[in-house]
């Protein structure tokens, strides 16, 4: 999380001061020697060798930009510590006790950018995607102002792209609207150094997500920008990115009166003119009633207004419409609720090339199929809008599909 230079300030002096309370000791000959190496980068280790040190708790190494180095090990002449992230050229200060001794013989290597994934890494000409990564701007504290917007250049297959915004793990970029299908390169430079190089493809109909990228907080409607990736918009409830070992998923969680709701607006739900499209999800009800539902919604015109093909946790099946925030069913059946017991993970998919018309599946995580039908909307309740997962009270979802064709 990006913090303004005084609460960082601020936690360097009360923890400073909570250590200076563990003794009453003045260290009269406390002195540093060296700083060794001299320069390095963010996350190496130095090494600081002097006199007077005390031990692991009760030493304290501050960095220029108030923040604060782990100390890995401490003797009484030689300290070894962390370069903390936000560290800056200048001085180290040194306490230990009561006593405080500053050398000024450190310099910072900039680390080059990284790029961890782009999120997502597939999409039409003028599409949104968010590079994530590291070290993306020059400072830890970087904001989303022109200076150092213009400090960052992100090239696409050589092209420089107009940033929208940015931060140190993440920088908001569109594909250019007259980009050509085929992969592209995209790379980030920053104060004369180049990331590696990470492959975008354009073009491709199919949008894909499997939110295998970094954790996030909860986040609501209000949440700018949406953490969970440029694409998503949160129309209610709360969403977060979590998961062991990488291998993630979406979290939907309901803190008011409503249903959840998230959308890809690329996600164009079309089924006119010649148009259809098809939606899938996997969905797990952490519960064995229907009291709690989960599913993928489409032709969402708003928070108050679309269709959702929902499961509960008792195995209740339901296709409904939802209109100015009221929800009647098109489909509800429980006939199925033997083959859908709940705590397991299944797989919703949609897919229309007729308006009101829809071909139901659910499917096992391993991709055996459970369920499938037809249903028709006899009401011819919407068209157009895009797609994304409905929840009613807490869900998780995973591997979201969409796929536009003519």
């Amino acid at each position: 999380m990006i913090q303004s230079k005084a609460s960082i300030l601020l936690c360097f002096l009360v923890l400073v001061t909570l250590v200076s309370c563990d003794s009453d000791d003045v260290v009269e000959d406390l002195r540093v020697d060296s700083v060794m190496p001299p320069q390095a980068m963010i996350g190496d280790t130095i090494t600081i060798r002097g006199n007077g040190f005390k031990g692991l708790h009760t030493t304290v190494v501050g960095f220029e930009g108030g923040m604060l180095g782990q100390v890995v090990s401490a003797e009484p002449t030689e300290i070894d510590v962390v370069v903390p992230m936000g560290a800056r050229d200048g001085d180290i200060q040194v306490r230990t006790g009561k006593t405080a001794i500053v050398s000024a013989d450190f310099e910072l290597i900039p680390s080059p950018p990284f790029i961890s994934d782009l999120a997502p890494s597939q999409g039409r000409a003028g599409s949104s995607f968010t590079i994530l990564g590291d070290f993306l701007a020059n400072n830890f504290l970087v904001s989303d102002s022109i200076q150092h917007i213009e400090e960052v250049s992100v090239l696409f297959g050589g092209q420089s792209l107009e940033i929208d915004s940015l931060n140190y793990e993440n920088i908001w970029v569109k594909v250019p609207q007259d980009a050509a299908d085929g992969e592209v390169m995209v790379q980030v430079e920053r104060d004369g150094l180049s990331s590696n190089q990470v492959t975008f493809e354009v073009g491709i109909p199919a949008i894909i997500d499997d939110f295998n990228r970094p954790t996030t907080e909860w986040a609501d409607l209000e949440t700018m920008p949406n953490p969970i990736g440029s694409n998503w918009v949160i129309g209610s409830g709360e969403w977060m990115i979590e998961g062991p070992g990488g291998d993630n998923f979406i979290s939907a969680r309901r803190v008011v009166a409503g249903d959840n709701l998230m959308v890809n607006m690329p996600s164009v739900t079309s089924n006119q003119n010649g148009m259809s499209y098809s939606l899938g999800g996997d969905v797990y009800i952490p519960a064995t009633t229907d009291s709690a539902l989960g599913g993928i919604a489409f032709h969402v015109q708003s928070e108050d207004d679309y269709y959702a093909f929902r499961i509960g946790g008792g195995g209740l099946l339901q296709l409904i419409r939802v209109i100015d925030g009221n929800a009647s069913a098109v489909l509800s059946t429980s006939g199925f609720a033997a083959q859908l017991p709940g705590n397991n993970t299944y797989r919703l998919e949609v897919s229309s090339n007729t308006p009101y018309t829809f071909d139901l599946r659910v499917l096992t995580a391993e991709g055996a199929v459970i369920v499938e039908g037809t249903v028709v909307d006899d009401q011819s309740t919407f068209v157009g809008g895009v797609a994304g997962f409905y929840s009613t009270y807490l869900s998780y979802h995973d591997n979201y599909y969409f796929l536009s064709e003519e």
